[in-house]
């Protein structure tokens, strides 16, 4: 009897986790079919793979100055030209997408851990839990993320660290708001009153029957997140507060290149080109995920 039940058990496990897998699977490909959706992943992976292979692609150091190249045309040797001091654009390009997408994902990682953890305490609670966790976020996002990030370097000073944790806090109100109105909408579902009947503590039930129903619109939220984090991270370098020489960051290169538009005006046109890859990729990441994953959307 034991046995069978046992095996029954398995059985349903592996039903269940096979159902799951089914379903992540079937969304991937759904994104993947839709034109935008397939060019989005495209560009992202493409950004993703030339920041991990930087130090075998790049053709220079990307911080040795070559004296007497300075502001030189793109040519055979330097694709993309040099800067100022005579450093190569493409290698430092390369290496510009590593501090992009690493600041983005830190900034994302912190900002979803705290806020989605926060909604799934406020939706499910309720009461003066979610008066005061959701009045601590209002205040958050009341400021805007600029701000957010220089009040961070003033505190911590300027460096690619302290840009990832300030835009970490600017992303957490996002997260906390959309977690908590999933929650406030799946709490009452019957699913969840058959849990508790069965005697499940609230953890559990806010871990794993809630939780996991609240994960789609989370991940198209996580995109959006990613392209507005690196938007957000190249704008504060191009102020100053973010990553500092001699790294190789594109907010830092747009900024120093205003100086030389008219003597070498590809100095910031590659730079910019880069940004605006990786955040088309992104963004049509998230439209193709949004349609994948809502149901009354679903068109492939």
């Amino acid at each position: 009897m034991a046995a069978t039940l046992g095996s029954k058990t398995q059985t349903l496990k592996a039903r269940r986790t096979q159902s799951t897998d089914s379903f992540w699977l079937a969304a991937a490909k759904r994104v993947v079919r839709q034109p935008l959706g397939l060019f989005g992943v495209s560009l992202t992976l493409m950004v993703t793979l030339v920041a991990l292979l930087a130090p075998y692609l790049a053709p220079h150091d990307p911080f040795f100055q070559y004296q007497g190249q300075e502001l030189v045309a793109p040519n055979s040797v330097y694709p993309l030209g040099t800067d100022e001091m005579g450093r190569d654009l493409l290698s430092r390009v390369m290496f510009g997408a590593r501090i992009s997408l690493s600041v983005g994902g830190a900034s994302v990682v912190m900002g979803g851990l705290v806020g989605v953890l926060s909604g799934l305490l406020s939706g499910y609670w309720e009461g003066w839990v979610d008066a005061v966790t959701m009045r601590l976020w209002d205040s958050v996002l009341a400021f805007p993320p600029v701000l957010v990030g220089i009040a961070v370097a003033a505190l911590l000073g300027p460096s690619t660290t302290n840009v990832a944790i300030a835009l970490g806090i600017a992303s957490i109100p996002q997260f906390a708001r959309l977690t908590r109105a999933s929650v406030l909408v799946e709490k009452h579902k019957e699913y969840v009153t058959a849990a508790r009947c069965l005697g499940a503590s609230n953890p559990r039930i806010v871990l794993r029957h809630i939780f996991p129903n609240t994960v789609s619109p989370l991940l198209v939220q996580l995109a959006v997140a990613m392209a507005f984090a690196v938007l957000l991270e190249a704008g504060l370098s191009f102020l100053g507060i973010g990553s500092q020489p001699p790294e190789a960051s594109w907010g830092t290169m747009l900024s120093t290149a205003r100086r030389f538009l008219v003597e070498a005006p590809w100095y910031g046109v590659f730079p910019g080109l880069a940004l605006v890859v990786l955040l088309l990729g992104l963004n049509f990441v998230a439209d193709a995920a949004r349609t994948a994953l809502d149901p009354h959307r679903r068109q492939y």
